[in-house]
C-alpha cells in the first residue's frame, strides 16, 4: 500500500500526454475550421511541393485565425503554395491556389489582402507586399 502513490506517477504522466495531444489536435482542427483552411483544402490540397520562392514565418491571418509565425508561403509559377509548420499540421494539409483563383488587394499601406478561391472562400491578410506576392517575383 505504501508504494501505491509511486505507481500512479507513470499513469499520470501517460494520461497527461494523451490529454495534451487531444487538446492540441482539437485546437488545430478548430483553427483550420474557423480560419477557412479546411474549406480551401477541399479544392486546393496538393501532395507534392512545387518549386518556387519561400516566404517563411511572418504574420498572417486567414479568415479570423491568426497564423503568426507558423505559415509558410511559396510563390511559384502554378500559384501560391501554403504550408504550416509541422507542429500545426493537423487539419492543415498543404495547399496550392492557382493564380487565376487569387485576387491580391493592396491599399498602399503595409497590409496586403488576398482573396483565396473563385468564388472567394476566405481572405489572407499579411504584411508581405503585393509586389512580393506576384508571380513575376519568382526570379
Amino acid at each position: 500500500m505504501e508504494n501505491a502513490p509511486l505507481l500512479l506517477i507513470p499513469f499520470i504522466i501517460i494520461g497527461f500526454c494523451i490529454v495534451f495531444v487531444g487538446i492540441w489536435s482539437f485546437v488545430c482542427v478548430l483553427i483550420s475550421l474557423t480560419g477557412g483552411w479546411w474549406r480551401l483544402a477541399k479544392y486546393y490540397r496538393i501532395d507534392h511541393e512545387p518549386v518556387g520562392k519561400w516566404r517563411n514565418g511572418f504574420f498572417a491571418m486567414l479568415g479570423i485565425a491568426s497564423y503568426r509565425g507558423t505559415l509558410n508561403l511559396k510563390i511559384c509559377a502554378e500559384g501560391l503554395y501554403l504550408k504550416v509548420n509541422p507542429l500545426f499540421k493537423i487539419a492543415h494539409p498543404p495547399l496550392l491556389i492557382p493564380w487565376h483563383d487569387l485576387r491580391i488587394n493592396s491599399n498602399g499601406a503595409m497590409l496586403t489582402s488576398v482573396e483565396l478561391g473563385n468564388p472567394t472562400i476566405c481572405t489572407l491578410r499579411t504584411f508581405i507586399s503585393a509586389q512580393d506576392l506576384n508571380p513575376a517575383s519568382i526570379d
